[in-house]
């Protein structure tokens, strides 16, 4: 019974994130023939002064892992299922954004280092560079959303904008891309229908898309496509 596991699961989750991880359903995991989660109603909590509760809610989640790839090392996702979530992205008025998350107590920063005086003396030696692959490459073949709710909020702005009604597929070859997407959405009140396809990002360089998107129902389309 995978359930007693629970407060193991949501004290990880802290100690990742530094938000309150509540499962509130069932927890099955299985190993053979490939490892599998499923967990039933999950709330990600909100920061202090957002204005909703939690940050995500889900009906259910699922993972499938590919088990032959992750002997050899690589963590291949074979499918992930989302059923009703609802994601609430906020900016508030003091500036903070809800998505930006503290790891391990403090919060993650993007290209930002303090600076350590060092003792005198000959400089140290530098420090070796990692070794390839010691990060274990992720392949997401197959993630999709059952009828998802996206809101964005933005104090300073004054800003409200809400996606419903999202019913897509997303495959991914590696958390930098190539990305694929498709399937649809309501904005609006007016039911849309996409396909997306992203290149891989590689910083300092410039990153090749190409859009289709169209309104249901009628015959109105657009396609757009660059970098």
């Amino acid at each position: 019974d995978w359930n007693q596991y629970k407060s193991d699961i949501q004290t990880q989750a802290k100690n990742a994130t530094g938000r309150d991880l509540v499962i509130n359903g069932d927890i099955s995991i299985a190993v053979l023939p490939k490892p599998v989660l499923i967990a039933q109603n999950v709330l990600l909590a909100n920061i202090q002064g957002a204005a909703s509760k939690n940050m995500v809610r889900l009906k259910s989640l699922e993972i499938r892992i590919a088990l032959a790839p992750l002997l050899g090392g690589q963590v291949k996702v074979e499918q992930v299922k989302l059923v009703n979530p609802e994601i609430e992205l906020e900016v508030l008025a003091d500036g903070r954004r809800n998505w930006v998350f503290e790891v391990g107590g403090q919060k993650a920063t993007t290209g930002k280092t303090a600076t350590v005086p060092l003792p005198a003396g000959p400089a140290p030696a530098p420090s070796p560079a990692p070794a390839p692959g010691s990060v274990p490459p992720i392949a997401l073949d197959n993630v999709s959303v059952e009828n998802g709710t996206l809101t964005y909020r933005d104090a300073k702005g004054g800003i409200l904008e809400r996606i419903e009604k999202i019913n897509a597929t997303f495959a991914a070859a590696s958390l930098a891309g190539p990305f694929e997407t498709a399937g649809g959405l309501k904005v609006r009140g007016v039911p849309l229908n996409y396909d997306l396809n992203v290149g891989e990002i590689i910083h300092a360089r410039t990153v090749p898309f190409n859009l289709k998107l169209g309104m249901t129902p009628g015959a109105l389309a657009l396609q757009m496509n660059g970098t």
